[in-house]
Formats: C-alpha cells, sequence, structure tokens
C-alpha cells in the first residue's frame, strides 16, 4: 500500500492567482451596464440635477369647467410676465383669471454636487480637542508603560510607544513624555497624572 499525502497544497487547484471570482466578474458587468446607461442620459441627468440647484417657478391657471377645476400650466412669456408683474410674484388674480404661483426653492445638496464636480470637494476641516484625546489616552499609555517595566524596558521605548500611539496630530510629544516622567531617557517625578 502505497502512503499518500492527505489534504495540503495540490499543484494546479485553485483560481489562478490574480483571476477574479464569478461573484466579482458579475459584480463588474451589472457596474459596466449600470455606468453605460448613466452615460447615455448623462445630459438629462445634468439638467435634471441643474432644475434643483436653481430651483423653478411654475404657473397654473384655473379654470372652471362646470363644477370642476382645471389648473392648467402656462407656459406663454407673455402670461407668465402679466402674472408675475400684477401680482408680485404670488397668486392671485389676474383679469378674469385666478393663477397659482408655485416655486421650489433651490437645493443646497444639488448646489454642491454640481460645485463639487467642477471644482472638486472643498477641504474638511475636523476640530479635535486635543485635551480629551490626551485625557482618554493617557490611561493607555500607563497600562504599556507599566507592562514595559516589567520587562526591563528603558525610557526611550515609553517615547517611542508615545510616538506610536499618539502619532502626528499635533500632540507635543515632549510635554506628554514629561508628564508621564520620561525626559531624555530619566524617569522623573509624575506630575498631572496623580
Amino acid at each position: 500500500m502505497e502512503n499518500r499525502k492527505r489534504g495540503g497544497k495540490r499543484p494546479g487547484a485553485g483560481r489562478p492567482i490574480g483571476a477574479l471570482s464569478k461573484q466579482t466578474l458579475e459584480r463588474n458587468a451589472v457596474k459596466a451596464a449600470l455606468e453605460q446607461r448613466i452615460l447615455q442620459k448623462a445630459d438629462e441627468l445634468h439638467n435634471a440635477q441643474y432644475a434643483l440647484a436653481v430651483g423653478s417657478l411654475c404657473i397654473f391657471r384655473v379654470e372652471q369647467d362646470g363644477k370642476k377645476k382645471k389648473h392648467i400650466l402656462v407656459t406663454d412669456t407673455d402670461e407668465i410676465k402679466e402674472v408675475l408683474d400684477t401680482n408680485e410674484g404670488t397668486s392671485g388674480k389676474v383679469g378674469e383669471s385666478y393663477y397659482i404661483v408655485s416655486t421650489q426653492q433651490p437645493d443646497n445638496k444639488a448646489i454642491d454636487s454640481m460645485l463639487d464636480r467642477v471644482f472638486g470637494k472643498a477641504p474638511q476641516t475636523i476640530e479635535i480637542n486635543h485635551n480629551e484625546t490626551v485625557d482618554k489616552i493617557l490611561p493607555i499609555i500607563r497600562a504599556c508603560f507599566a507592562y514595559l517595566e516589567t520587562e526591563g524596558s528603558i525610557e526611550d521605548k515609553k517615547r517611542e510607544l508615545i510616538r506610536m500611539l499618539l502619532g502626528d496630530k499635533g500632540v507635543d510629544i515632549d510635554k506628554i513624555a514629561a508628564e508621564l516622567g520620561v525626559v531624555d531617557g530619566e524617569l522623573i517625578e509624575m506630575k498631572l497624572l496623580n
């Protein structure tokens, strides 16, 4: 009887390196089809977003048809001008007809989106209260220091630990090191911590 290996790596088994899974290929095909549909309607989508960004004004003429009222969208520029001039942009009666003026306010999100597409996203600033950050992280640093001391580490490792934990967040690492009792590799009395 031949002693055969069971399990482990087998030559030629599995998906080749760099090959995409069936699920990924399907997802990419759907994404490409959706992108094509959107590209075909790009002008219409832009116009719709532009209309949202600038807002719109519609004027309806109310006509009585027996007991029913009909609201007819006014498209004649002279009639629109007369309604706006007579009623100063609000609903009301002009001559024998009653007009309803409907406005849609500009959408700030649509404005931002269009400006971001043209000029790029505006820089975002995030304010961080460094004192709160330091207050939250000091107990973690203390615990790490306690561990380092049990292993017989030196203060230079403590300074490196401070640098790793606080990173480049605008915190004065030397000040924190001093507060934790690490200055120029020597241990000093700890202040502000007790």
